[in-house]
Order: structure tokens, then sequence, then C-alpha cells
């Protein structure tokens, strides 16, 4: 076998691989629903502990890592709720996939941010928890559930 088509068999495995990863699970609604419910749980903890932090001091890096870290966590909290509703409403895959990945975005954001802001690691920890449900849910919608960092 030449270089070339080695090449070329080996390119066409991987293209193979990726879209058998993409493949979604079988929509099964009762099932999101309670992960998107269990979610809501997660997010209002994950609220509940980032108002139990003091506030860090006040240097204007701070204050608006803070206050974008405020706004992430609120919607965290909004759109698991939209979801749960959006699921319960009896909307599907599609219809809900945009709040998915919106919530996936913004978790590893607020993820991020909280290691930032704060000294005491309870609200990653809450933020983690909510990945990790998202993580759950992530088959459901085509996208593999990542590797553990």
């Amino acid at each position: 076998m030449t270089a070339r088509l080695r090449c070329a068999v080996a390119l066409s495995l991987c293209f193979v691989a990726v879209s058998l990863a993409a493949e979604p699970a079988a929509w099964d609604a009762a099932k999101a629903s309670v992960l998107a419910h269990q979610l809501v749980g997660a997010t209002d903890d994950l609220y509940d502990a980032f108002y139990k932090q003091p506030q860090p001091p006040s240097t204007p890096r701070s204050a608006r890592d803070y206050d974008r870290l405020h706004r992430d966590i609120r919607r965290l909290r909004n759109q698991a709720r939209g979801l749960a509703a959006d699921l319960e409403r009896g909307e599907g895959r599609e219809e809900t996939r945009a709040a998915f990945e919106n919530l996936m975005v913004t978790v590893r954001w607020a993820r991020e941010r909280a290691q930032s802001v704060f000294i005491t690691q309870d609200v990653a920890a809450r933020a983690r928890a909510v990945e990790a449900l998202l993580d759950q849910l992530a088959p459901f919608y085509g996208s593999p559930a990542p590797a553990a960092d």
C-alpha cells in the first residue's frame, strides 16, 4: 500500500469515527425531562452557593469578573428553568438544542470565572455539578460528553 493510499484510508476512518460519535442518542423525552429538572435544582444550588460567598475585595477587574459571574449564574438558572419547561411542554431535540448549547457554554465560563473570582471552591464545585448533568444530556443532542479535566 502506498503512503498516499494509507493516508486516505486513515483519514476516511477518522471521518467515519467522528460522524458516528456525533450521532445523537435516541431521543428519550422522559429521561431528558428528568435530567432537566435535576439541572434546575443544580443551578439553584449554584445560585445559592454564589450568594453565600463573601464578595471579593473590590478592584476594577475583580468587580467586573464578579458581575460577569453573577450574570452567568443568573442566566444558567433561568436557562435551565426554560429548558425544563420546554421539555415538559413536549418540545423535542431540535426545539431545545439552542438552549442546551447555551447552557454548555455558559456553565464552562462560569466554572472558570468562579475559580478566578473566589478563593474557596464552593461555586466552582457547584458549577461542575451542573456541568455533569449537562454531560448526561449531551448524548441526546449529539454532543459526546467530554472527558474529565
